[in-house]
């Protein structure tokens, strides 16, 4: 299949099966629906940069569970506060009679021990697909949240970074099927959207370490005329463009990439960036070059449909001067819905 071309920046033009040339979109059967459409190559700038930073993200699915757990590792143990704090969640399946709240989760850090005490965090709605290839009529959103100071506070990030945290979504917000794989009978008839999980990411400086730090950038929203990355549906082929690295010397940055929705036949861990994909930086295969990657399911019992949310941060080399980077997205077996890139260039 070759990849659709599509203005930049337009909508997901979304079509009935058939209704034009196979080349120029993919066919995808998945819930209840057949849904065609293109999917239109990204040019995308950061939303936001940190600048002498570098970032770590933690994340866990939440298809059919109301809430569940993240740990937060990998921040060096010198750096005793958090620069900035990043929530991003997502739901599909979301109808015109959109239930309330879908905006805000509960969360509360565990470890190390408080008091702490449950926070509800608003979020902003940062992107969204008009239809998904799940089920027909439609939207899949993502949600951001960068914490103020106070809700960091809360949070115990003014004390430390590392941690267990527990979040949970509001009541009434979506449907509780025990980990049933939604998909496993007779596709997803549920009338309330669809949670797929929470990324937890945080930028830290280390200015008491020797650890190299860079200009870490979130790229989510539209910005300024350029196309937004959260919330686009990615079926089997798809490609961005992050612009804005400014990468001072040639050295392995860190990539982490934040998507929900994306499911396969295969049962376990499969390489890629997401579940289901394959994913290219620079025309280089990204797989096996993770530092840190870990998969996030429900835990559909017994059955071969692995994770539906994916937080996977990789090493790969940028030169010197290097102003973007192309990533190309090679799907599997399901669609999948991108939240953010968060890049640190050093």
């Amino acid at each position: 299949m070759t990849k659709a071309n599509a203005m930049a920046g337009a909508a997901l033009v979304v079509l009935c099966a058939g209704a034009a040339p196979a080349n120029d979109q993919a066919i995808v059967n998945r819930g209840s629906s057949t849904v065609s459409y293109t999917q239109a190559e990204l040019e995308i700038v950061p939303a936001k940069i940190w600048y002498d930073t570098d970032h770590a993200t933690a994340a866990v699915g939440l298809r059919n569970r109301l809430g569940g757990g993240i740990e937060l590792s990998g921040v060096p143990i010198c750096c005793d506060q958090a620069e900035a704090v990043i929530l991003h969640w997502s739901y599909t399946g979301v109808g015109a009679d959109a239930p309330p709240d879908l905006d805000k989760i509960r969360i509360l850090r565990v470890t190390p021990p408080g008091p702490y005490s449950w926070q509800i965090i608003q979020g902003e709605l940062v992107g969204e697909s008009d239809v998904n290839c799940w089920e027909f009529n439609s939207t899949a959103r993502v949600y951001r949240k960068v914490l103020t100071a106070a809700e960091r506070a809360a949070l115990g990030f003014d004390s430390g970074v590392n941690g267990s945290f527990a979040v949970s979504l509001m009541p009434g917000t979506t449907p509780i099927m025990g980990g049933r794989d939604p998909w496993a009978t007779n596709g997803y008839a549920d009338e309330l959207a669809a949670a797929d999980g929470v990324a937890l990411t945080a930028v830290y400086h280390a200015s008491c370490c020797e650890d190299e730090m860079g200009k870490t950038m979130l790229f989510d929203a539209a910005v300024d005329g350029y196309d937004g990355l959260a919330g686009k549906l990615f079926n089997t082929s798809a490609s961005y463009v992050l612009h804005g690295l400014e990468v001072a010397n040639q050295s392995e940055s860190r990539f982490t990439f934040i998507s929900f929705g994306g499911q396969t036949g295969h049962g376990g861990e499969i390489d890629g960036a997401v579940a289901g994909e394959v994913m290219k930086i620079n025309g280089v295969d990204a797989s096996g070059l993770a530092s840190y990657a870990t998969r996030f399911y429900d835990g559909a019992s017994g059955l071969s449909s692995p994770q539906l949310m994916d937080a996977r941060s990789v090493e790969h080399e940028l030169t010197a001067g290097q102003s973007d980077v192309t990533i190309e997205v090679f799907g599997d077996k399901d669609c999948v819905v991108p939240g953010a890139v968060i890049l640190t260039s050093k």
